[in-house]
């Protein structure tokens, strides 16, 4: 009964500091105090001084990936903060709208070139080229997809996402760069998903994902396919206006 009630207790203070933390009344010297605090805390329950206890940690979490279900209790996301209005947002991200991690260096001055550095990156890491066919599984509001089009003007970018403000504000986004959406796909970046564990079957969702993508020519194999297409009608048919010849690879 005892410890029942100092766990309450504990968990009311809790409550307490975040509510004051989120209005502004602690201050930013104290928060930083106590992000440092949780970090060495974290570093400790993770046993990362330990490469065996670290290694062992590593294996039950692919294990519990593997089992555990594609999305847990997506009904209570979309009820925080799927469903939010747009303009909240205005005032809780940058220009990007990017909706997961940016990226610090000792050059960022501010969030937009922050969200603008993590974008780049993302787009490095993932292989990204102009002329590329892209997926974007849980889009957020469409900062990768929408900084991909206006980057890599040659790219095709499908979205997906389960909210509607989100869907409307992507739409709304994506007809000004006026790009069209097609189902063949040549990369299929994740990024909000990954960094938030949402997914966690992430193997058995790559290994569906990658037989579905087998299945579906990509754009250049569509562009050869057209090309022999085109010079089979032309040998049939000398006579004929000889159709463009598609661009080099």
């Amino acid at each position: 009964m005892e410890k029942n009630a100092m766990n309450a207790n504990s968990k009311t203070a809790s409550s307490t500091i975040l509510e004051w933390t989120e209005q502004g009344r602690v201050p930013d010297g104290v928060i930083r105090a106590g992000i440092r605090r949780l970090c060495r805390q974290r570093l400790r329950d993770i046993e990362a001084r330990d490469i065996e206890a670290s290694a062992r940690r590593l294996e039950d979490f692919v294990r519990m990936m593997d089992r555990g279900p594609v999305a847990p209790v997506p009904e209570r996301a979309n009820e925080q903060h799927y469903e939010v209005p747009p303009e909240f947002f205005q005032h809780a991200l940058g220009a990007h709208r990017k909706y997961s991690c940016c990226h610090w260096d000792d050059d960022t001055t501010n969030l937009d070139e922050a969200e603008a550095a993590a974008l780049r990156i993302t787009c490095e890491r993932a292989g990204i080229r102009d002329g590329m066919d892209v997926l974007e599984l849980g889009c957020g509001w469409g900062s990768l997809s929408l900084w991909i089009a206006e980057n890599y003007p040659g790219c095709r970018v499908m979205s997906v996402s389960n909210s509607s403000p989100q869907r409307r504000y992507i739409e709304a986004r994506a007809a000004d760069y006026r790009r069209s959406h097609r189902e063949e796909m040549e990369k299929v970046p994740a990024p909000r998903r990954l960094e938030s564990k949402e997914y966690a079957p992430i193997r058995a969702m790559f290994e569906e994902l990658q037989r579905r993508l087998n299945r579906i020519p990509t754009n250049a194999q569509r562009r050869r396919a057209d090309a022999s297409v085109a010079e089979a009608r032309a040998a049939s048919n000398p006579g004929a206006k000889p159709a463009k010849t598609p661009p080099p690879e």
